[in-house]
C-alpha cells in the first residue's frame, strides 16, 4: 500500500498517483514496473471483446418496482460462471461464509458516516475503517472472523478523490471494498490461502497473470506465496515501508502488507492493477518508534468490487463494467431526452465521456449518502450539497440547465436496489432531497455565474491581459455567494485562466479560524485530556435506566481542572446522570464531597466518547466566598477514589423525558398524517420543549420552483397531527422498553423506527408505545403518556431544502407555555384599550389604517421621484449630475444631498437609464449607491462589476446583476466633495467622475 506523503504516492487500487497540491496524475511509474516487470514479452494477452452482442442476464432480476427502464446488457467476459458485479459481491461473502477452515461472520455494509466519537474520518473510506476501535482495542470483535462488502465514500477531507472523477478510469467518489477480517484468529499463511483460492480457483483468474508484493522484510510472507502457493520468485517482489507497510497513525497498530496485482497486458495503459491488499498487523509502534508485536495480531484486507469486476469482465475502465454500464445508458437515455441534440451513441471519449461519468458517480454518491442520513446542510451535508452542485455544472456543460441530477438517482437504484434496499426504501426521500438542492442551486448558479463571468470580461481587458482569478473574487463567489471554489475554478479554466488555491484556502482557513473562535466564546469543547480517558480504561457503568433517587453514591475515577475557565470535568463510578447524544440534552444536578462538606453544581454531561459521561462541574461558592476561592476548594477536595454523592435534578431530567416520549408520537403522528416518507432528520429534545426537524416531500406544483426553502405542512395536517397525538395521551399508554441483541431486535421489533446512517449498539433499546410508536432509542422517557398533557405544537419553519422543522411542548411546560400565551395577551389587551376576546378585532382595524397611510406614502413618494428640477421650489434639494467615463463608456453621476432609502435610490437610477439607455448611470446618497446600464448599449459591461469597482475603493458592501446593482456605503459619504478621476484626464471641468 502506497503511504501517503506531502508528494504521495498512493495506491488509489493499484493506479499510482502523484500527487502535487492541486493534481493527480495517473500512471505507473518507470521504477514501479522495471521491479515488477523485468520481463513480459513472454505474456501473450488477447484483447477483450468489449460490448459486443446483447444478454439480459447479465445482472439479478430486480424486484418489479424497478424494471420498467432496465437496459439489456453487453455480453461480457466471465470467469468460472462469474459475470456481474452482483456475482462477484454474493461469491465473496458466500466463499468466506462456508469456507470449512476459516467459516467468517457476514456483517452488512456499516453506514458511510463514522461513529460519532471518530473526528478522523468524514465518511467511511475502506473496509477497515468501521472496525477502527475494534483493532485499537478499544471495543470487542463481533466475531473472530468477519468478512463484509462495505460502502466506501471518498470525498472531502484528506480521502478525496472528487477532483479526479471523470477524468481517469478507477476514480470514483463512492465505491465497494470487499474485505476478509481476523481479530486475532487466523494470520498470515489463513490470509493469503484464502486470497488465492478465492482468485484462482473460485473466480478462476489465471496464477501466471498474478503478481504480488511483499515488505522487504516479511520473509514469511514471501516464503508462503512461494512454497505454498508456488508463486514463482521472479513474480514476488520485494517492496520497502513506502509501498509495502501500513499503520492507522502515527502511533497505534501497523505492520507489513502484501499485495496482489493482475497484468492486463503489454497493450494496456495500465498494465499491472492492484486487486486485492493484505494487511498483517502484528505491530503497535509507540510514541519512541519502537515496533511492538501484537499479542493477537489481526488481518485486515480490501478488493475494490469494481477493479475486480473490470478484470473478471476484461476490461480496462471501471465505468465499463455491467452496472454501471447500465447506469451510464440509463443516464445518457434520459440526457437525450433533455436535450435532443446529443448524440445517438454514448459518447466514448472526450468531455462529453467526462460529464457523464461526472453525472453517474455523483448520482451514486448522492444516493448512498442520503439512504445513509446525510442531508445538504452543514458539515458531512456540505460535501453531499457540493456533489449536486458540481453534478449539475457538468450537466450544463450538456445543455442541460434544469434539475436531472434527481432522475439520475433513480437509474442508480434501480440497478443496485437488489444489493442496498435501503436505496429503494428510501427512494423518494433520496430525489426529492436532490431536486431541491438542485431547484435552490439553479439561481446561485446563475447570480455566481454572472459575477464570475464579469470579472473575467474585466481580466481579458486589462493590458496586459490577465489570466489569473483574484482569490478574494473565488473566496467570495465561495462563502459570500455559495457559489463553490472548484467550480469557479472548472469554469476558469474553460476560458485559458487560472485560480490560485493556495490563496484561497488561505483565505478560507481564515474564514473557519474566526468561526472556530466565534463558537470557543460561545460554548466550550471537550477538553482532550478528557477525552483521553478512554486510554485509561474509564467506562463506568450507567444506572440512567433505574429508578430515580434522591441521592446516588458515587466514586471519582478521573478528574480534570480546567483551570482558564474554572470549571472541573470528573467521571463518577456508577453514573447516573444521562449524557447528551441522540438529541436529549444532558442531566444536570448537585454533586456533593460528603466527608468536607463541598457541593458543585453540575452545568451539564457529555460523551467525552463512547461509554464514557463525563461530569461538567462549577463550585458552589460558601457565604462570604468568591467564585475563585471555591473552585479552588473544589478541585483539591476532588480526587481520585473519592466517595462523592450525586443528585439529579429531578424536574430537569422529568420535563425532559416527557418531550422525548412526545418526540416518539409526533413522528409516528407525522408519518400517518404526511405519509412514510417523513424521515427524522434531526432533533432536540430539553425541558423547556421539543424540535424536530423531518423531511417533507414538497407537492408536485412545487419540486421545480427554485427555492430555498420547503413549503409547510398546511394548517389541517397540523390539526391532525396534535389531535392523534394527544389521544395517545389521553389514553394513559404505559411506555415500554426493551434491551435486546440488535438481530433479536430486528427480528421482535421489525416495524421499529431506526435512524438511517446511525450506528445502534449491540444490544440495542427498543422503546414502544403500543399500537402507537416503536422506535430504537437509548434515551430516557416518561412511565405513561398520560405524563404529556397537555400536548401543543407551538411553530413550524424551514430547517433547510426538503426539511421542516416542528416545536412543540408537552406536560408542565406546556401549562407554562399556555400561562405565558395568555399573560401576553392580557398585555396586549391593556394596551389596546380592548377586553383580550377584542384584540383581534382591533388589531385588523389598525392594519388596515396602516395599509392606507402606506399608500399615501407611497403615492407621495412617486410624486416626488417624477418631479423635474424646475419643478423643485427649492434649489438645495436639486441633485447634481457629474459626467465622465468608465472604460471608455459614458458615465453619468447623480448625486443626491438627501439620504434616501435603497428602494427610492434604485427607482431613481433605472428611470435615469431609460431616461439615457447609451450611459452608465450611477446615484449616490451619503448612505447609499445604485448603478444602472444596458449591457448591449454599454460594451457588454455589467452594473454589479461597475458598482463593485467603485466600492473598493471607497468602501462598502453591494449586490445585483447586469442590468442593475445596489449597496450602502461602510461609513456614510459627503456628497458635496467628489475625488475625481477618469479615463481621460484632458477632461478639465469639474464634472469627472470616479471610475
Amino acid at each position: 500500500m502506497w503511504r501517503p506523503t506531502s508528494r504521495m504516492w498512493t495506491g488509489n487500487g493499484g493506479r499510482h498517483l502523484l500527487m502535487g497540491p492541486r493534481t493527480a496524475v495517473a500512471f505507473t511509474p518507470p521504477s514501479l514496473r522495471s521491479r515488477l516487470l523485468p520481463s513480459v514479452g513472454h505474456v501473450a494477452i488477447t484483447a477483450a471483446a468489449r460490448h459486443q452482442g446483447l444478454s439480459t442476464s447479465a445482472s439479478p432480476p430486480p424486484s418489479s418496482s424497478h424494471t420498467k427502464n432496465t437496459p439489456t446488457l453487453p455480453t461480457y467476459q466471465s470467469r468460472n460462471g462469474y459475470r456481474t458485479a452482483h456475482d462477484l459481491r454474493t461469491s465473496f461473502v458466500d466463499f468466506f461464509t462456508r469456507h470449512p477452515l476459516h467459516p467468517h461472520r457476514p456483517l452488512p455494509s456499516a453506514p458511510l458516516v463514522p461513529s460519532r466519537h471518530d473526528a478522523s474520518l468524514f465518511f467511511i473510506n475502506s473496509g477497515m475503517a468501521p472496525f477502527k476501535d475494534v483493532f485499537l482495542g478499544q471495543e470487542s470483535a463481533p466475531a473472530p472472523r468477519v468478512v463484509t462488502v462495505q460502502k466506501c465514500m471518498r470525498a472531502g477531507g484528506k480521502h478525496n478523490d472528487l477532483d479526479n472523477v471523470g477524468h481517469t478510469a478507477r476514480h470514483h467518489t463512492f465505491f465497494e471494498m470487499m474485505g476478509n477480517f481476523s481479530f486475532g484468529d487466523y494470520f498470515k499463511e489463513g490470509a493469503i490461502d484464502t486470497a488465492w483460492e478465492y482468485l484462482t480457483k473460485v473466480i478462476g483468474l489465471p496464477k501466471e497473470r498474478l503478481w504480488v508484493t511483499v515488505h522487504q522484510n516479511d520473509k514469511e510472507a514471501a516464503t508462503i506465496w512461494k512454497t505454498q502457493q508456488g508463486v514463482p520468485e521472479d513474480r514476488i517482489k520485494l517492496l520497502g515501508d513506502e509501498d509495502n507497510f501500513w499503520s492507522m497513525g502515527a502511533t497505534g497498530p501497523c505492520g507489513p502488507c502484501t499485495e496482489i496485482f493482475y497484468d492486463m497486458g503489454p497493450d494496456a495503459e495500465e498494465r499491472l492493477l492492484e486487486i486485492w491488499n493484505l494487511v498483517f498487523m502484528q505491530y503497535n509502534r509507540t510514541e519512541s518508534g519502537t515496533l511492538e508485536p501484537l499479542a493477537r495480531p489481526c488481518v485486515d484486507t480490501g478488493m475494490g468490487l469494481e477493479r475486480l469486476a473490470s478484470v473478471v469482465q476484461g476490461l480496462t475502465n471501471n465505468y465499463d463494467v455491467d452496472h454501471m454500464h447500465q447506469i451510464m445508458q440509463l443516464t445518457w437515455d434520459l440526457l437525450r431526452a433533455r436535450e435532443p441534440s446529443l448524440p445517438e451513441a454514448m459518447p466514448q471519449e472526450g468531455p462529453q465521456l467526462v460529464a457523464l461519468r461526472v453525472l453517474v458517480d455523483h448520482a451514486r454518491a448522492c444516493s448512498f449518502l442520503l439512504a445513509d442520513g446525510v442531508l445538504p446542510t452543514s458539515g458531512r451535508g456540505y460535501v453531499l450539497r457540493r456533489i449536486i452542485r458540481r453534478a449539475m455544472r457538468y450537466a450544463s456543460s450538456l445543455g442541460i440547465h434544469e434539475p436531472v441530477l434527481a432522475e439520475v438517482t433513480k437509474a442508480v437504484i434501480e440497478v443496485m436496489h437488489t444489493a442496498y434496499p435501503e436505496l429503494g426504501e428510501r427512494e423518494q426521500i433520496i430525489r426529492e432531497q436532490v431536486r431541491n438542492e438542485e431547484s435552490g442551486f439553479i439561481s446561485i448558479m446563475k447570480q455566481g455565474q454572472d459575477y464570475l463571468d464579469g470579472i473575467l470580461t474585466d481580466m481579458k481587458r486589462e493590458s496586459p491581459p490577465q489570466t489569473e482569478v483574484p482569490a478574494t473574487a473565488v473566496f467570495h463567489l465561495h462563502a459570500r455567494m455559495g457559489f463553490p471554489a472548484d467550480l469557479t475554478r472548472l469554469i476558469a479554466g474553460e476560458s485559458g485562466c487560472n485560480v490560485n488555491m493556495d490563496a484561497v484556502d488561505a483565505l478560507l482557513a481564515k474564514e473557519r479560524e474566526l468561526s472556530r473562535a466565534d463558537a470557543a466564546n460561545r460554548g466550550s469543547a471537550m477538553p482532550t485530556p478528557v477525552r483521553q480517558w478512554q486510554a485509561q480504561g474509564i467506562f463506568p457503568k450507567s444506572t440512567i435506566y433505574n429508578k430515580l433517587n434522591p441521592k446516588d453514591e458515587c466514586i471519582v475515577r478521573a478528574v480534570y481542572n480546567d483551570v482558564e475557565k474554572q470549571e472541573i470535568w470528573v467521571s463518577v463510578d456508577p453514573c447516573p446522570l444521562y449524557a447528551e447524544h441522540g438529541g436529549q440534552v444532558g442531566d444536570i444536578g448537585i454533586l456533593t464531597v460528603p466527608a468536607l462538606d463541598i457541593k458543585a453544581q453540575i452545568v451539564d454531561t457529555q460523551y467525552a466518547y463512547d461509554g464514557g459521561p463525563a461530569l461538567r462541574l462549577r463550585p458552589i461558592p460558601q457565604q462570604g466566598e468568591d467564585a475563585f476561592g471555591a473552585w479552588d476548594r473544589l478541585q483539591g477536595a476532588l480526587v481520585p477514589e473519592q466517595q462523592v454523592v450525586v443528585q439529579v435534578d429531578p424536574d430537569h431530567r422529568g420535563r425532559t423525558a416527557v418531550h422525548h416520549t412526545a418526540t416518539h408520537l409526533l413522528h409516528a403522528a407525522l408519518r400517518s398524517v404526511v405519509g412514510p416518507s417523513v424521515s427524522q432528520a434531526g432533533s432536540s429534545v430539553g425541558p423547556r420543549g421539543l424540535r424536530f426537524d423531518f423531511t417533507f416531500p414538497s407537492s408536485p406544483n412545487t419540486t421545480t420552483t427554485h427555492t430555498t426553502t420547503t413549503p409547510a405542512v398546511s394548517a389541517q395536517q397540523i390539526r391532525e397531527v396534535e389531535e392523534l397525538v394527544r389521544r395517545a395521551v389521553d389514553a394513559d399508554l404505559p411506555i415500554l422498553s426493551q434491551e435486546l441483541p440488535l438481530t433479536q431486535a430486528r427480528e421482535q421489533h421489525s416495524d421499529a423506527l431506526c435512524l438511517f446512517g446511525e450506528k445502534y449498539p449491540d444490544p440495542v433499546r427498543v422503546v414502544r408505545v403500543p399500537n402507537v410508536s416503536a422506535e430504537y432509542c437509548g434515551g430516557v422517557h416518561a412511565t405513561h403518556t398520560g405524563r404529556l398533557k397537555p400536548f401543543k405544537i407551538t411553530h413550524q419553519s424551514s430547517a433547510g431544502l426538503g426539511i421542516r422543522r416542528i416545536e412543540a411542548v408537552a406536560g408542565q411546560a406546556a401549562e407554562d407555555w399556555y400561562a405565558a400565551q395568555y399573560a401576553t395577551l392580557t398585555a396586549l389587551a391593556s394596551t389596546l384599550h380592548v377586553a383580550p376576546s377584542k384584540v383581534e378585532e382591533r388589531v385588523r382595524g389598525l392594519l388596515q389604517s396602516e395599509r392606507e397611510l402606506t399608500r399615501e406614502v407611497e403615492q407621495l413618494k412617486n410624486a416626488l421621484l417624477h418631479q423635474t428640477p424646475s419643478s423643485s421650489s427649492s434649489p438645495d434639494t436639486l441633485s447634481r449630475q457629474l459626467t465622465g467615463t468608465h472604460k471608455g463608456v459614458p458615465v453619468v453621476v447623480h448625486v443626491e444631498e438627501a439620504d434616501l432609502d435603497l428602494r427610492m435610490v434604485k427607482i431613481k437610477v433605472s428611470m435615469e437609464q431609460q431616461r439615457n439607455p447609451s450611459c452608465i448611470h450611477l446615484l449616490i446618497t451619503p448612505s447609499h449607491a445604485a448603478c444602472a446600464l444596458t449591457p448591449e448599449e454599454c460594451q457588454q459591461l455589467a452594473a454589479a462589476n461597475v458598482l463593485r469597482d467603485m466600492f473598493a475603493s471607497v468602501g462598502g458592501k453591494c449586490g445585483g446583476n447586469a442590468h442593475s446593482a445596489q449597496g450602502a456605503f461602510t461609513a456614510p459619504t459627503t456628497t458635496t466633495t467628489t475625488t475625481s478621476t477618469s479615463d481621460n484626464d484632458n477632461n478639465n471641468n469639474n464634472n469627472n467622475t470616479t471610475s
